[in-house]
């Protein structure tokens, strides 16, 4: 229940000074005002009439940026939208001269399409697109060259670019945009009445020429009379569940007779489909968000056209969807229709494929038959084995199946987890993956020799996981190259419980010129130096024995790399930031010759830490570019080394929660 406002605040523009500032940045971008004089006059007047408003000064900037040309300029500030008779603070001209400048027709449908969506409405952007590729909005120039789902994300990114919504938020790991309400009201005034919403319990008049509609689940019976009659009908997207409606069976049987009637649909989302959804020639994008079967599994496979597909599992005889771009995951079963070769004839996916249950897997030639070899729009590919039944684990056939997938050369992220063999497969190398930048292999516990990656000539992320029969790492891992891994910026090694030697290269040899951060968690054998860069330059390196040093309390601490854009190291040419758990690492693991480089060194949660050795406060007495030491403490800490006073390029001495500490390093330091 809500409270009557007693004092209403109406909120102005920005003044004059401040707006014209912001509005020269929207306008101008990277480019220098003071380089281009009349746009800047132009500028001005066109500023005069926004009435102090950020969003139309990024929209309108928008258009603006979009073109530094005298005659464009103008035609934006002399167009007869800003005649249109409005009051002081409008700005919808403002709004509808970036909705006119937008670059193609297009383009406006997409924009156009939001309308269909209610206020507030949280877009995924792969999902956007591929709803505007059912409907057929994207256009190519380029005779076909391109992807449909390149052009859409083109599209979505030109819309952002110019501030037609913006993004807001993290939600399982993919970010959420929505659109502003005044462009929202936009979108709905120039729809013709083509997009329709129902969201509230009013009985509803549809106009006849509704071509997409949004309705909640709860609205349904109120439009049942009218949904079959919407003959020229392609999106329809029901919101909320129908288990929670008390007449949900009523609903099923009229969606599944109003379907049969709605033959031009190409956008469905719907939580329970009936049987009748496989009349449907012409759906190009289907998602059942609540994962309700009621025949599907039967029908679906008859949408011969349907190109992205978002169930919550996995049909059988999938393989028949020949024109599917998009799946993201299939689980192989021991039952005919789940085979991996259905995935043979299935040449257009793209985007990320999920494999699940390859332990299952007959044999390699089901492997052969799925063809990943010829997904050449595929860019990310993750292969996971069970590990469930120890007594099938069988090496010498898990090898051969891995051996079978082979992926495209096109690949550029790549992730195993589970692999139960103990070889590498022969197409892991530089030549048969050369596009491949991220890779991760994780829980393959009986993987005993990694392969040869460090010729992989962009490979820009690497993480190795739970792979606990590798005991040593040498130049089996690096090549002979001159350089190796030149690309490689982060490197991760966890929970590899029996590594215990990490050997180095010549020194004749160029090793991780590009590495900024190495991570090494819970390898409690691994003795000896680090394998540092050859030329270091800027690195985090971050050790941990903490079995909780991924929980939430750390990242926060020691994530960080503010200290890359720190306008006091952007002249140094050597900076090492070294963050511990385990203060003995540090005279364990750092090579000596890198001593003179640490400039922060982050000492998190160290337990076992009371106070400083004589041999770790000789160490502290070699980090002669130290500026920056942080430690954050469970109250365990009593003493500092005694000789921090002597580090005469320390600055900041931060130290937290350290209730115990009994001793301080001298008047030149404060703690905090």
């Amino acid at each position: 229940m809500g409270t009557k406002a007693k004092n209403i605040v109406f909120l102005k523009g920005l003044n004059d000074a401040k707006y014209w500032k912001f509005f020269k940045r929207c306008a101008f971008g990277e480019a220098n005002p003071n380089d281009h004089p009349k746009l800047e006059l132009i500028g001005k007047q066109i500023a005069k009439k926004l009435v102090g408003s950020p969003l139309a000064a990024k929209t309108i900037g928008g258009v603006l940026k979009s073109k530094l040309e005298e005659e464009h300029w103008r035609n934006i500030m002399e167009s007869k939208l800003w005649q249109v008779e409005q009051q002081k603070d409008d700005i919808f001209p403002a709004l509808k001269l970036s909705y006119e400048h937008l670059p193609t027709s297009a383009l406006k449908q997409c924009f156009v399409y939001f309308s269909l969506f209610p206020k507030n409405y949280h877009f995924d952007k792969d999902r956007l697109v591929r709803m505007w590729m059912a409907q057929g909005f994207l256009q190519s120039n380029e005779s076909g060259k391109r992807m449909e789902e390149e052009i859409g994300r083109d599209y979505f990114d030109e819309l952002l670019y110019r501030s037609f919504f913006q993004d807001t938020e993290l939600i399982k790991q993919s970010k959420i945009y929505v659109v502003h309400d005044l462009l929202h009201h936009l979108a709905e005034s120039l729809s013709a009445h083509e997009h329709f919403r129902v969201e509230d319990d009013e009985p509803a008049e549809i106009p006849d020429r509704v071509w997409h509609m949004y309705i909640s689940s709860s609205n349904l019976a109120n439009i049942h009379e009218n949904l079959h009659k919407l003959k020229i009908l392609r999106s329809l997207e029901v919101s909320g569940s129908l288990l929670d409606n008390l007449y949900r069976y009523n609903l099923i049987n009229f969606i599944e007779e109003a379907l049969k009637q709605l033959k031009c649909l190409r956008v469905i989302v719907l939580d329970e489909l009936p049987e009748s959804i496989g009349h449907l020639k012409h759906l190009r994008y289907l998602e059942v968000p609540g994962g309700q079967l009621l025949g599907l599994l039967k029908s679906v496979c008859r949408l011969y056209h349907v190109q992205g597909l978002s169930l919550q599992f996995c049909v059988p005889e999938i393989g028949r969807l020949k024109s599917l771009q998009v799946l993201k995951e299939f689980h192989v079963r021991k039952k005919k229709g789940y085979e991996l070769g259905q995935l043979r004839d299935m040449r257009q996916l793209q985007g990320q494929l999920s494999i699940m249950n390859l332990d299952m897997v007959g044999s390699a030639t089901e492997c052969i038959q799925a063809r990943l070899d010829n997904k050449e729009h595929l860019n990310a590919l993750l292969l996971f084995w069970r590990q469930l039944e120890k007594r099938d684990n069988n090496p010498d056939k898990h090898e051969e199946v891995f051996e079978a997938l082979q992926p495209h050369p096109n690949l550029t992220e790549l992730r195993i987890t589970g692999y139960m063999g103990i070889k590498s497969p022969s197409w892991l190398n530089q030549t048969l993956l050369s596009n491949l930048e991220h890779l991760e292999l994780e829980d393959c516990q009986g993987w005993e020799a990694l392969p040869l990656l460090g010729l992989l000539p962009f490979l820009r992320i690497l993480h190795l996981k739970s792979l606990k029969a590798v005991k040593h790492i040498g130049p089996g891992f690096y090549g002979d190259n001159v350089t190796t891994f030149p690309s490689l910026e982060e490197l991760l090694f966890s929970d590899m419980i029996e590594w215990s030697q990490w050997s180095g290269i010549e020194t004749s040899h160029q090793l991780f010129p590009r590495l900024s951060r190495l991570q090494i968690n819970r390898c409690h054998k691994l003795r000896g130096s680090l394998v540092m860069p050859t030329l270091l330059e800027k690195l985090h390196v971050v050790l941990s024995d903490d079995p909780t040093w991924e929980s939430h309390e750390k990242p926060q601490v020691i994530l960080s790399d503010d200290i890359w854009d720190s306008c006091e190291t952007k002249d140094i040419s050597s900076i090492l930031k070294l963050s511990i758990d385990n203060i003995s690492l540090l005279t364990d693991c750092l090579p000596a010759e890198s001593l003179s480089s640490v400039y922060r060194l982050d000492v998190i949660y160290c337990s076992s830490l009371v106070s400083f050795t004589d041999e770790q406060e000789k160490w502290f007495q070699k980090l002669t570019s130290l500026k920056e030491l942080r430690i954050t403490d469970r109250d365990n800490l009593t003493e500092l080394p005694s000789d921090l006073i002597n580090l005469a390029s320390l600055e900041t001495l931060q130290i937290q929660n350290a209730q115990n500490l009994t001793s301080r390093p001298g008047k030149a330091c404060q703690a905090s």
